[in-house]
């Protein structure tokens, strides 16, 4: 029996943060699927399904994450308009990607959650007594406090949308 497209899509992602990220086959780190016998970009047939005319344009995405297919992450834009952005902010989303993708991992097993290390981010308190109140140690609250640990990637999404 046949799998829809739809069935195929589902099957083959999975939630990491806010994306939702293709776990099959990608074609120069792009995410790729074949229909009818033919290749085409993962992305692409998204954006067919949800009733927009691609014609010579490119659909990609404007949170960073390379995997993402998330339909609420897409944009489309002409192929000059792409790659003059790309060579404007020389971002490696492949890299990106990654550490988004590691650093998802590492916070399911966390002992805190996004929440708190935002409020911890923006507590006025002395580390000490930020500590004692989350459960942590002194550095932990230091890293997070420095952007080291519990890094904040809201800021390349501003990327795709200037």
């Amino acid at each position: 029996m046949r799998r829809t497209i739809l069935e195929v899509l589902q099957h083959k992602t999975v939630e990491v943060g806010d994306c939702l990220e293709w776990t099959g086959y990608c074609n120069k780190k792009t995410p790729a699927t074949s229909v009818g016998g033919k290749g085409i970009a993962v992305r692409a047939l998204v954006a067919k399904r949800i009733g927009w005319n691609i014609e010579g344009k490119m659909v990609t995405n404007k949170c960073g994450n390379h995997l993402c297919v998330k339909p609420e992450h897409l944009v489309m834009m002409t192929k000059s308009k792409f790659h003059a952005h790309v060579t404007k902010t020389k971002v490696d989303h492949t890299a990106l990607a990654r550490v988004i993708k590691l650093s998802a991992a590492v916070r399911q097993r966390s002992k805190l959650t996004l929440e708190q290390a935002q409020a911890i981010r923006h507590h006025p308190g002395p580390e000490r007594l930020i500590a004692k109140e989350f459960g942590v140690c002194k550095a932990t609250v230091s890293r997070i406090r420095t952007g080291k640990q519990w890094k904040d990637y809201g800021m390349f999404t501003q990327l795709w949308t200037s």
